[in-house]
């Protein structure tokens, strides 16, 4: 990477980035971001989440039917951060992401989370080419802040639609990406999810996300947003 006015951008578009860098203005990448001891205190949180609404009710990754409840690779939880046990604690790191993040990006601005989806990834498979532009989906220029939890997984970013993608990244658990400022509506897709990179540590608590004890492997995205103005209507979504 080379710096330029305090900012770290790369030298390569490409998935072998390192270390924390600034991918452009406004779209961050940190390596390590969040250590192994907060990792397991997050899949925790998501565990308990489960267990507290229901596995199949509505509250957990799997709809009544027992399968997963947004794809058939994918489970969803949407929440406010207030409705999380142990939710002070996905506040406290999203707020370590975000000022970390603004000390390496002058463009990125400040954050204050309302909100998270977590979702589960049972495969390779990963989600297409879209911009974070509905009402869910932040505040204004507020970052997206995108956490990985075990499995690893390949990212892409471009502006345009018919343009190739201008960054290739690869996330391992603990890694973190925001995108905000000038970059908030920046297009964005999972190429794919690298099975069997999950740590070792966390395989233990994976087992209690309520997914079946086949489920120790796998995704956990948790994406944090600013929405205020939509707490108390989470079922809409």
């Amino acid at each position: 990477p080379f710096c330029l006015k305090g900012l770290w951008f790369p030298r390569v578009a490409g998935a072998g980035l390192a270390m924390s860098a600034v991918l452009e203005p406004g779209c961050v990448v940190l390596r390590g971001a969040v250590a192994m001891a907060e990792q397991r205190r997050l899949v925790g949180a998501v565990c308990r989440r489960v267990n507290a609404k229901g596995r199949g009710q509505g509250g957990g990754f799997l709809g009544s039917d027992g399968q997963l409840n947004s794809t058939p690779r994918r489970g969803r939880i949407y929440s406010a951060l207030r409705d999380m046990p142990g939710g002070f604690v996905l506040d406290d790191i999203c707020r370590q992401l975000v000022e970390r993040a603004r000390a390496l990006d002058q463009a990125m601005p400040a954050m204050v989370a309302s909100h998270v989806i977590a979702v589960y990834y049972s495969g390779e498979e990963g989600m297409g080419w879209h911009r974070d532009v509905y009402e869910n989906d932040g505040e204004g220029d507020a970052p997206v802040v995108i956490l990985t939890l075990g499995d690893g997984c390949e990212f892409g970013f471009k502006h345009h639609q018919n343009e190739p993608a201008r960054y290739r990244v690869h996330c391992h658990s603990g890694d973190a990406l925001l995108f905000g400022g000038p970059c908030r509506h920046i297009m964005h897709k999972v190429y794919r999810i690298l099975p069997g990179t999950a740590p070792q540590q966390l395989l233990r608590p994976w087992s209690h996300l309520g997914l079946g004890v086949k489920a120790v492997e796998g995704r956990l995205s948790l994406t944090f947003r600013q929405t205020p103005a939509l707490l108390g209507q989470e079922d809409r979504f």
